[in-house]
């Protein structure tokens, strides 16, 4: 008896002993943490005594966002400008200042990856981004440079040093015959409500690249987003046959308007304003690798085209916008292999007397993908998932689509396009993949002049017929490609 006794004893003892050990490690782990420590220096290796390092935790880019960008890497902007973090309007974890010899010291850092962020008054702000803490970290030094100014007007040439900061204090003019040349890693500070006019020669090398941004409240932290004033815009008046890219825009109103512009080429640039770009009068533009988000404009769309023949719109990646893109009065149209995703009203558009095609795009998880309000468009080889796929409307408007997957919840294709004293007016939708071959349930996907009421007054002229055949029994090769 007594030794089974002890024997349960034993065992009560060594369970105990087992729960405080492993409460004592898993406190270990929890208690567990380093300091990332260094300097900040000036650009002649000076320590900087009063400097603001903050410290952040990682932002990560949404998951949805990052998928797509995965699977079609040649789609849209550069990866990094995908990137939004703002020391502005993010919350950091520590706030420390560095002392008379620059130097700081971050303490209690639980592992992960982090965001330093330094600036002082005169001379701007550093980002290190994706800083990986495991160990403590001691001779992480930071480099300063002083701001330099831009003056309000360019009558000549000039140069943006590379990895440089510059301050306006008003509205830019590049007067024309005049010459800015851009260095790499520029940013570009922009007082709230003031815009940059660009009639003389932007010029961007291979290696060029900017941030512009606005320059309120550039030395604080753990604002809303609203609370950041925006400046207004970026306008390129009369350019022939430039190539600008590798451009990102933060806090803007008006995002980048072009103007008389001939034959204009806009590539590997991130905007996510209330309006992104306007193009007018400006024949032979192209846009390319663009990313464009948050546009909130409900009639010209993030991105508005009008009365410019002959553009294309190639790479793109729209997404989170109102609208993302809309073309009105401009023929010789080419929208092909664009990424479309969870825009809320639309995601492109044809507007009155454009003429083009639409092919190889991807549309996903928007209301309606493809809207033509009397225009006409040949729609070729697109992978749509929508409530509605494609709908053309009104006087003219007209469609041409085939080798295109419909996957709608509500209509693969809407037709009320009419037509003064005509006869039926047949449109070809005959090479599609409907994700069914029931021609009962390929018709309840069509809306056409056999849904219209005869009560409506329009009846006599809506006399569009969306001619259909269920001859495709699989998914068609169609959309983005890399």
């Amino acid at each position: 008896m007594k030794n089974k006794m002890r024997l349960i004893w034993l065992v009560r003892l060594w369970i105990m002993l087992s729960l405080m050990l492993l409460i004592f490690s898993c406190n270990s782990v929890r208690s567990k943490s380093y300091t990332l420590s260094g300097k900040i220096l000036d650009i002649e290796n000076v320590g900087i005594e009063g400097a603001t390092v903050l410290l952040y935790k990682q932002q990560q880019i949404k998951a949805g966002i990052l998928e797509v960008k995965t699977e079609f890497p040649n789609i849209g902007a550069d990866l990094d400008m995908y990137d939004t973090f703002d020391h502005r309007t993010a919350k950091p974890m520590v706030v420390v200042s560095s002392n008379a010899l620059g130097e700081f010291s971050l303490n209690k850092i639980g592992k992960g990856t982090y965001h330093l962020v330094a600036y002082k008054e005169g001379y701007g702000f550093k980002y290190q981004k994706e800083i990986k803490i495991n160990q403590n970290e001691n001779n992480n030094n930071v480099i300063l440079s002083d701001i330099l100014s831009l003056p309000a007007a360019i009558d000549g040439e000039a140069t943006m040093l590379s990895d440089r900061v510059y301050l306006l204090s008003g509205d830019f003019t590049l007067l024309p015959g005049s010459t800015l040349n851009v260095g790499s890693g520029v940013t570009l500070l922009v007082p709230p409500h003031h815009k940059l006019n660009i009639h003389g020669n932007w010029v961007m090398e291979d290696t060029s690249s900017i941030t512009i941004m606005s320059s309120d409240k550039l030395y604080s932290h753990s604002h809303g987003e609203a609370d950041i004033e925006d400046f207004d815009s970026m306008v390129f008046l009369s350019q022939t046959s430039k190539h600008i890219h590798s451009i990102k825009m933060k806090n803007n109103e008006l995002g980048m308007k072009f103007q008389d512009c001939n034959d204009f080429h806009l590539s590997n640039v991130f905007l996510d304003s209330a309006q992104s770009i306007s193009v007018g009068s400006s024949p032979g533009f192209k846009l390319s690798y663009a990313t464009i988000s948050q546009g909130k404009d409900t009639v010209r769309g993030a991105v508005g085209v009008e009365f410019s023949n002959n553009i294309e719109v190639k790479r793109c990646h729209f997404f989170e916008n109102e609208i993302g893109l809309r073309i009105g009065f401009s023929t010789g149209v080419n929208v092909s292999n664009n990424y479309f995703h969870l825009n809320t009203k639309y995601d492109m558009g044809f507007d009155y007397g454009s003429v083009g095609t639409v092919e190889y795009n991807t549309f996903r998880d928007s209301p309606q993908a493809i809207d033509n309000y009397r225009g006409r468009m040949y729609i070729n080889y697109n992978d749509i998932q929508a409530a509605i796929g494609i709908y053309a409307y009104r006087v003219y408007a007209w469609i041409s689509a085939n080798h295109n997957n419909l996957q709608c919840t509500r209509y693969g294709i809407k037709s009320q396009c009419m037509y003064h004293n005509s006869d039926t007016v047949h449109l070809d939708c005959t090479q599609n993949y409907w994700y069914t071959t029931n021609v009962d349930e390929i018709k309840k996907l069509i809306f056409d002049k056999d849904n219209e009421r005869e009560t409506d007054p329009n009846y006599h002229i809506l006399v569009s017929k969306v001619d259909f055949l269920p001859i495709s029994n699989r998914p068609l090769v169609a959309g983005v490609s890399n």
